[in-house]
């Protein structure tokens, strides 16, 4: 219809065996050998002339070729753009969040805590790094409506969205315990938080504050009885 639609495939689909399967997206292809070989064709030569363009799905602290990068909407030490789930695209002017700093958390202690915590999570990963640390569990407790999201919000926003309706750095615990740490996965010196804990099923955190703390994910086998390798945060 006059549109161009842009999807993302793996790369083992473009195969005689798996391209039928574009059909699923809308792609007008025909189970036919000859047209396919020709599509295929076409496909790989224009694979071996399309710009290159580097992406990441982990955020934080990385390595590059030996040298440490950091990885938001856009890393920093190294040219890569974020291709993920979560909302890390700047909004507003950082004259606009230095202005809100100023004149609406400098000289309240706990917002200026809550700003901190924030901005420490690179320090405590990179410390981390150094010398093996367990991962800082912060935990803001109060009576409703006392600013606890808002300190929340704070602590994630030099770093991405605190929105929890449009994939932002805060969550809820209104999740089993394997989604929260798959909200952490890969995730290494960038702060998130999990808001509401009232709505968690079960009162008891202390397995998932350990499992939290650890950096890792429990060890599992696959099928075949090797060991999975372990997410780390």
């Amino acid at each position: 219809k006059g549109q161009v639609k842009t999807i993302e495939v793996p790369r083992s689909t473009l195969t005689r065996n798996k391209i039928l399967n574009m059909i699923n997206y809308g792609v007008d292809i025909v189970d036919d050998p000859a047209r396919l070989k020709l599509i295929l064709q076409y496909l790989l030569y224009q694979e071996s002339i399309a710009p290159m363009i580097n992406c990441h799905s982990s955020i934080g602290l990385g390595e590059v070729d030996g040298g440490l990068i950091y990885k938001l909407n856009s890393a920093i030490g190294y040219d890569s753009k974020y291709s993920g789930q979560l909302d890390l695209e700047p909004h507003g002017t950082l004259d606009g969040w230095y202005y809100t700093i100023k004149n609406h958390v400098m000289g309240w202690t706990p917002l200026e805590v809550a700003l901190i915590i924030g901005l420490a999570a690179p320090v405590a990963s990179i410390l981390n790094t150094a010398k093996a640390l367990e991962v800082q569990f912060v935990h803001l407790y109060g009576d409703s409506s006392m600013g606890k999201t808002i300190a929340s919000s704070l602590a994630v926003s030099p770093y991405g969205s605190p929105n929890p309706k449009n994939k932002g750095l805060v969550q809820t615990w209104n999740a089993t315990d394997n989604a929260v740490l798959s909200a952490m996965r890969g995730v290494h010196g960038v702060p998130i938080v999990f808001d509401e804990a009232s709505i968690k099923g079960s009162n008891d955190f202390t397995s998932m504050i350990y499992t939290v703390a650890g950096g890792k994910e429990k060890m599992r086998l696959d099928r075949e009885g090797r060991m999975r390798p372990q997410s780390t945060w």
